[in-house]
């Protein structure tokens, strides 16, 4: 979270000095550089500890300490609902795909809303898991039905085609993004 708020503020900087004398620019590209390097490193040390997390207690408590993290590493409102399984544990590859289809939701609007806000929920029936996730942010140009872009939300519906389900986005500029994400469900 700390770093993907750094990644802003740089991109924030970029953005306010477009004539950024080339000495300058050459400095700035290398931190970017390194920052991306860095934020690497940490998402696959965040992983192997959600790997951790998910299968020590499952998916609710990952999502805890998810929340927990953001919380301290982002001045994001983040509002967040899951269902508890009652002791319950979904499919493993299930837990471990909706895990990561979440911090990727997540790491997307850091890294591009610009929100203030976060509304997220993970809900789910005999038959399907249900996660909703929806800011106020700068929101995107998208079409039902058209091509996702952007390599965050293809990895999204990558993990949510192989599991068989479907994602919808709900975007226009200005208006922010809501994400709805279907799975089928199995309990063990």
């Amino acid at each position: 979270g700390t770093l993907a708020a750094v990644q802003m503020t740089l991109a924030s900087l970029e953005r306010k000095l477009p004539e950024i004398p080339e000495a300058a620019k050459k400095t700035y590209d290398k931190a970017e550089y390194l920052l991306d390097q860095a934020y690497q490193q940490m998402r696959g040390i965040s992983h192997n500890l959600a790997d951790l997390s998910l299968k020590d207690g499952g998916l609710s408590p990952a999502l805890a300490q998810l929340k927990e993290t953001l919380s301290e590493n982002t001045n994001l409102d983040i509002h967040m609902n899951y269902a508890s399984l009652g002791g319950r544990r979904l499919d493993s590859n299930v837990e471990q795909h909706s895990y990561r289809i979440t911090q990727e939701l997540f790491q997307n609007i850091i890294k591009h809303a610009e929100a203030s806000f976060i509304e997220y929920e993970l809900n789910y029936s005999p038959i399907k898991l249900h996660i909703s996730i929806k800011d106020d942010g700068k929101g995107f140009d998208y079409e039902p039905g058209s091509k996702v872009a952007g390599i965050g939300l293809n990895n999204i519906l990558t993990r949510v085609r192989q599991l068989d389900g479907e994602m919808e986005i709900q975007s226009k500029p200005g208006e922010g993004t809501t994400i709805e994400v279907d799975i089928p469900l199995v309990l063990s």
